[in-house]
């Protein structure tokens, strides 16, 4: 019999880092379940004026158990974090992903033993999502992206909405912290193993390996940025234009933008990155600078987030709990 782990996140929690050690491991069969969200999201759009007999029938035709088993596999885990991260920013939309998210707890529900979640000091968590939308090509300053995104954050960190729209696949989900991996490998796997009951998998990202562990540079983002903004204004200059070769030259600047810069700057040595500054003609201080969230944003993430984290069931860890809020009542943080 197949026992069955859901991993749904939080984004920008060590996703790759764990999804590369599922699927280099023998013991573990995954399932990287982008398919599943989006079907899920085009069924819901479809179903919209009748989603409550939507999500009946989906109880009843959702997967079994059975639907693993010719894996032949004891574990199998079905990941992807983008059944929590909402890209939305409207009202409505933000309802659609709630919409998205109970559908998918739904389908999942028959076949999943035991709920996965990491999450990390908020802010921190904040602070990763830009260093990300810029890896992926956007150009915005930190205060934009709070102006533009912030709607969408407090929805992403909502962790009580999150859990009890999961909570269906499992009456005791297990909550990891990030900074567990990251500070104490050895004891993140053990409660791993201990608090889930499923095995450590038998490979595991090195820490070494920056592409497979999605390892973000801070130091390198207002270089990305810059070279996103050129990118972009040629992508632009060469959209007015016609040629032949139009499609492939519009796909290769975006493609530069979107994943060349990156893996680039993954790689870049201190001379690459002062060469760089200076053909920009980056002349601001590179040292990090304070950002302070306003009241009423540091309140609902107090509620949303640090709230469901207190109950030490679910959350048994009071040291990183106690850095969480003394992060979040100072209310700022540093953005390169």
């Amino acid at each position: 019999m197949t026992s069955v782990l859901c991993h749904v996140g939080l984004a920008k929690c060590a996703s790759t880092t764990l999804q590369n050690s599922w699927a280099n491991s023998s013991n573990y069969v995954g399932y990287f379940s982008h398919d599943l969200v989006t079907t899920v999201r085009e069924s819901v759009t479809k179903n919209q004026s009748d989603l409550p007999q939507f999500k009946r029938l989906l109880a009843q035709n959702g997967m079994s158990a059975e639907a693993f088993a010719a894996t032949n596999a004891d574990c199998l885990v079905i990941s992807n974090e983008s059944m929590t991260d909402s890209g939305v920013t409207t009202a409505a939309a933000l309802q659609f992903t709630r919409d998205v998210q109970d559908c998918i707890a739904i389908s999942l529900e028959a076949c999943v033993d035991r709920l996965l979640v990491l999450v990390r000091d908020p802010l921190a968590w904040i602070r990763s999502s830009y260093y990300q939308h810029v890896k992926q090509g956007f150009t915005y300053e930190f205060a934009e992206f709070i102006e533009d995104r912030g709607q969408n954050i407090v929805e992403n960190l909502d962790l009580g909405g999150i859990l009890g729209r999961f909570g269906r696949l499992d009456a005791s989900p297990v909550v990891l912290p990030l900074e567990l991996l990251e500070v104490a490998e050895n004891k993140f796997w053990q409660e791993y193993e201990g608090r889930l009951g499923f095995p450590v998998p038998d490979w595991v990202t090195p820490k070494s390996d920056p592409i497979a562990a999605n390892v973000t540079l801070a130091n390198t983002m207002e270089i990305h940025r810059n070279l996103n903004a050129v990118i972009e204004r040629l992508e632009t200059s060469f959209s007015r234009g016609e040629s032949r070769d139009k499609a492939v030259i519009m796909d290769a600047l975006q493609k530069a933008r979107t994943w060349g810069v990156r893996r680039a700057l993954t790689f870049a040595a201190p001379e690459d990155l002062a060469f760089l500054e200076r053909a920009l003609g980056m002349t601001k201080d590179n040292r990090p600078q304070i950002y302070r969230f306003d009241d009423a944003f540091v309140t609902a993430i107090k509620k949303k987030f640090l709230g469901p984290l207190s109950d030490s069931a679910i959350f048994p860890y009071p040291d990183i709990l106690a850095s969480y809020v003394t992060s979040v009542s100072e209310g700022s943080i540093e953005i390169f």
